[in-house]
């Protein structure tokens, strides 16, 4: 598609932007893993919002729902200041949700006015992004970086330079899906086996609950959605054999590397039982914190009561005792949409079938460990994925011809 079908250059510049998103973030992890704060990530992610909140004013309907949103973070942060509350972590909070929110309002405009641009923009944007967890996993491997969780005696997982990773989650909760569906229209024979593993293991590497539940999942469900109902017996019977012989090979080499995962689930489970292993006693956190916010008065209820840094890692939770009931319907609202709207557009275009289960992980994960709501990792890619099912689109997207829709 000719440049000049592009009204404003703009346009060109945020996309270039978010497709380098993962590789800002992996060189400022790199620089704090060697003890250096150099806030890269932070100043790059706050001139993709101003670039988009700009593109946004100058829509009519957009500016509108802008408004109306900021009216409501000024109103938040005004309770906050009155009733002396803690704000630099609920604000640093609001910002990552509030980038998730305008992205996909500005991709869902891109998309609407400039379908192929978008089409092929938003393909280069996740392969990129793939490509980077990719890659900082295999570092992982290697000894680079640094390890998922770090402890005393043990580490866990491997995640490259990544610094936050507990979003690692929500990253493949997008990734995961969206790869499988890719391999399994673009390859076949010894290419697809191949990139299936790779994706798998790269996903029960990172070492987190979270992390392999979506790859896992995504690695089962998505092809089984895909294949002709012939096919489907053969997938699930050959793969179970090979995810069985994967899975045991891979706690394996966690264990031979002393990453640590397998005993601290163990442990959880043997204190707490399977509640304690879901949640990592996070329910504990909450039975904490909930006495305070329901003893609390009436506006603190209704507007929340800020953040000092201390969370209970699971979003709904943390939503309600930071934004109160107002931004709990608000930031739920705005996940619960994206689902329901997936669902009920699914058959707008080939993609539809990898958004709604993508959705659905996320809303699982959000539950079950947090960082994902407010992930500034995962917020573009949960954006971008989504807007496409305001995409009608008869062929396959992102099949075998996607490098033709630039030219």
């Amino acid at each position: 598609m000719r440049r000049t079908n592009i009204s404003n250059y703009s346009d060109y510049l945020i996309w270039w932007i978010v497709s380098l998103w993962l590789i800002v973030d992996s060189i400022t992890g790199f620089f704090l893993s060697k003890g250096i704060n150099v806030p890269i990530s932070q100043l790059y992610k706050l001139t993709v919002l101003f670039l988009v909140l700009w593109a946004l004013s100058k829509q009519k309907s957009s500016l509108i729902l802008v408004f109306v949103i900021l009216t409501w973070a000024a109103i938040y942060f005004l309770h906050l200041n009155i009733n002396g509350y803690p704000y630099l972590n609920a604000f640093l909070s609001l910002s990552k949700f509030l980038t998730a929110v305008f992205l996909y309002l500005y991709f869902c405009l891109t998309i609407r006015v400039f379908k192929e641009y978008s089409i092929h923009y938003g393909y280069q944007s996740l392969i990129l992004g793939a490509g980077v967890v990719i890659v900082n996993v295999l570092l992982g491997v290697l000894g680079f970086g640094v390890p998922s969780y770090g402890g005393d005696e043990i580490d866990m997982g491997v995640k490259g330079f990544f610094f936050a990773g507990n979003e690692l989650g929500g990253i493949m909760a997008v990734m995961a899906p969206f790869l499988f569906y890719l391999i399994l229209l673009n390859l076949s024979g010894i290419k697809y086996y191949c990139c299936y593993i790779v994706i798998l293991a790269a996903g029960i590497l990172i070492g987190t609950k979270t992390s392999i539940l979506a790859t896992v999942s995504a690695a089962v469900i998505i092809p089984y959605l895909y294949l002709s109902k012939q096919s489907r017996r053969k997938f699930i019977f050959a793969w179970l054999i090979i995810l069985i012989c994967l899975i045991s090979l891979v706690i394996k080499y966690i264990n031979e590397l002393e990453i640590g995962a397998i005993e601290r689930w163990t442990f959880f489970y043997e204190t707490g039982g399977l509640e304690k292993l879901i949640f990592s006693g996070r329910d504990e956190f909450w039975d904490n914190q909930k006495s305070e916010f329901f003893n609390a008065s009436f506006l603190s209820q209704l507007f929340g009561m800020g953040s000092d840094g201390k969370i209970i890692e699971r979003d709904h939770l943390d939503t309600l005792l930071i934004y109160g009931y107002v931004g709990f319907c608000l930031i739920a609202g705005f996940y619960l949409y994206l689902t329901f709207y997936a669902i009920k557009h699914r058959h707008n275009n080939s993609l539809g079938k990898v958004i709604v289960f993508s959705d659905i992980l996320i809303l699982g994960i959000a539950y079950m460990a947090g960082h994902v709501w407010f992930s500034a990792m995962a917020s573009v890619y949960i954006a971008l994925l989504n807007s496409f099912s305001t995409l009608r689109y008869k062929g396959i997207l992102f099949g075998k011809n996607i490098n033709n829709l630039s030219q």
